[in-house]
């Protein structure tokens, strides 16, 4: 009886001290997570805004597992945060490489159209169908497009 007393009091004592043995490493662990986090920001917002969202929450769950003194959960979280950056970071990369692609896609095109609507729109013949006042509305918009596609170009590059 008084062994069993003395195995309960020590297993108890064992438990007690390793849930506050993974304090430290909980705490050094969302440290790195906080980290690498704010590095990874301007990679994978702006690309995967739902990815994003998704981190943010993982990191601020095992924050509040720290804080409520879930220091396991809070460690074995922060520990999964590191290879779900790194997804999300390809991710980002692949949806990067796909806009670059259809922006590639859209350089060789749209110069084109304005090409031939402007050559079109300066030789002055009115379309059958359209007004004077709605083809000089046009060429005004030609104009518009043309300057706006100008700061998009120079927006991408």
């Amino acid at each position: 009886m008084r062994i069993t007393r003395i195995f309960i009091a020590v297993l108890v004592g064992c438990v007690l001290t390793g849930l506050g043995c993974a304090k430290g490493p909980a705490e050094q662990a969302l440290k790195a997570a906080d980290e690498a986090l704010a590095a990874a920001q301007p990679d994978v917002q702006p690309y995967v805004p739902d990815q994003w969202r998704m981190l943010n929450e993982t990191v601020e769950a095992a924050h509040n597992d720290f804080e409520k003194g879930n220091y396991k959960a809070a460690l074995d979280a922060a520990k999964a945060i590191p290879g779900r950056i790194d997804e999300a970071k390809t991710m980002a990369q692949a949806r990067k490489d796909e806009l670059a692609m259809f922006w590639q896609q859209m350089g060789s095109i749209v110069p084109m159209l304005l090409t031939t609507m402007g050559t079109k729109v300066s030789e002055g013949k009115i379309p059958p169908g359209m007004t004077r006042e709605q083809f000089e509305a046009a060429k005004a918009e030609m104009a518009n497009l043309v300057g706006l596609w100008s700061e998009a170009e120079a927006a991408y590059n």
